[in-house]
């Protein structure tokens, strides 16, 4: 029923009992003058004016009541936060639903109830000393604690407690409920985490860091700090003594590298020499990120790695290269070096003349290359994996004297070599290079090949002589007669 309705009926009622009291006076008006009358009618008329804006105006309170009953169900009842008023005894007067349901309780079941019996057994004294201490001090209170739902499934609360009084001025106090147990939980779980990240970073092989551009100081240094150059993170003040410690000849270069990777707010990663405590040098990766506010930087966080051992491998690794480089140099026959993917790697400059190519247009060049060809010793074309190369990759063994010939389009000739090619292993077992001689035996080849063009020809000659012509060896045994000796032959002799 509307609040128009309750006036409607309301007037019908009024109606009704004025209507009686009128049926107990009938004579009243025949005593009356008719200006008497008149000035009544009057008097009934302005009445009724009056009752029409009185129900006027209270129809408009109705309204009023019923807009301030409904926020005052959306702020109390569907409040984020569980309201109680709780009695000085500590049972619970009254409550909205949000209170209700995260106590899981129906909220006709929750009033009359001790708001005890939904606190942790442990936790009861924190809510009874706070409770004893508002009525006191009438001091506002707040405590956390473990609550109760209707299924003992406890979760964490925030109790703000605050004093006030009934209608009949008897002491309660308002209670605000907040469910905190996600941040219960997190807060539990922080410790653990950064414990975890903790454990993780003070056993990383380098140093860890932070820095604050703004106080100009090392806001962390991880402990390996100490171990692995001498100084105890509290050492490290501030830029300036980074920079001391780098070494002369790295120092100009890794902070100007440094400032303009931070001004542009740009991760860097550079390496440098840097002087431990006790005055010997180590080799340094460090790898930092820029944090930026309002386009200026605000702190780095980053890494510090020890690459000593790295760098003096690098160095012997390069001093060795250039150690074997000389020594291929040096070599009379041609060197290739073959990569893991048969390109050409490293090649002497007799080599690019035996093949007929100069260095930059071998160098890169792996063992399918058109530009290669090779010949048999019968001048029948090698197959590509007949190539001393290819044999060694699928053999994964060494090959040695091969001798074969190669054609040189440009050159519009053939040069014969002895081939020799082996392989070079990684811990694993993978062939990381194939290196490959060539001894040039185009002389040697051509002295034979005349040698028995040569020998065709005496051959020839004495085969068409008509002089018998006989060859001995040292022991005076036949190892040759020309035709015209074997003709004069006879049986006997035979």
């Amino acid at each position: 029923m509307t609040p128009q309705d309750d006036l409607i009926e309301q007037s019908k009622a009024m109606r009704l009992w004025a209507e009686r009291r009128a049926a107990r006076n009938p004579d009243i008006l025949a005593s009356m003058t008719p200006e008497e009358i008149q000035g009544m009618v009057h008097e009934l008329q302005v009445r009724e004016i009056e009752l029409e804006m009185q129900n006027e105006n209270l129809l408009l309170a109705h309204t009023q009541l019923d807009a301030v009953r409904e926020r005052y169900f959306d702020l109390y009842d569907l409040a984020p936060v569980g309201y109680l008023s709780v009695s000085e005894k500590g049972i619970i007067l009254e409550s909205n639903l949000t209170a209700a349901t995260l106590l899981e309780v129906p909220r006709r079941e929750l009033n009359r109830r001790l708001l005890s019996q939904f606190i942790h057994r442990e936790d009861e004294d924190i809510y009874y000393l706070h409770r004893k201490q508002l009525f006191k001090t009438s001091t506002p209170q707040q405590c956390e604690l473990r609550m109760l739902r209707s299924g003992e499934n406890p979760f964490w609360a925030q109790l703000d407690i605050t004093a006030a009084q009934d209608g009949d001025g008897a002491r309660i106090c308002r209670v605000a409920l907040h469910d905190i147990t996600d941040r219960k939980q997190a807060e539990e779980a922080l410790p653990k985490s950064e414990a975890k990240y903790r454990d993780l970073a003070e056993n990383l092989e380098g140093i860890l860091w932070g820095y604050d551009y703004f106080t100009d100081c090392w806001t962390y240094v991880s402990p390996q700090s100490e171990r692995i150059l001498g100084y105890a993170p509290e050492e490290w003040t501030n830029f300036g003594w980074w920079t001391d410690r780098i070494h002369r000849e790295d120092r100009k270069d890794a902070v100007s590298f440094c400032e303009a990777q931070t001004r542009e707010g740009k991760p860097r990663d550079l390496e440098y020499r840097f002087f431990k405590k006790n005055g010997e040098i180590v080799w340094l990766k460090d790898v930092a990120t820029v944090k930026m506010q309002d386009g200026k930087p605000v702190s780095s966080r980053g890494m510090m790695t020890d690459i000593t051992d790295r760098k003096q491998s690098e160095q012997k690794l390069h001093k060795s290269e250039e150690k074997q480089k000389n020594l291929i140099q040096n070599l009379q026959a041609g060197v290739v070096v073959h990569g893991p993917d048969t390109h050409i790697i490293l090649a002497k400059e007799r080599a690019s003349e035996l093949l007929g190519l100069t260095l930059d247009q071998m160098m890169g060049k792996v063992v399918t290359d058109p530009a290669w060809c090779f010949i048999h010793e019968d001048e029948t074309p090698l197959q590509i994996e007949e190539y001393p190369v290819a044999r060694v990759f699928a053999t994964k063994s060494p090959i040695q004297d091969i001798v074969l010939g190669i054609v040189r389009p440009q050159e519009k000739d053939r040069v014969w070599v002895v081939v020799t090619a082996f392989p070079e292993f990684a811990s694993d077992g993978k062939i990381t290079q194939v290196v490959v001689t060539f001894t040039d035996i185009t002389e040697r080849k051509r002295a034979e090949i005349a040698l028995l063009e040569s020998e065709k020809k005496i051959r020839t000659w004495l085969e068409v002589s008509p002089v018998c012509t006989k060859i001995l060896d040292l022991d005076f045994n036949l190892q040759y007669m020309s035709a015209a000796g074997v003709a004069g032959l006879k049986v006997d002799d035979v």
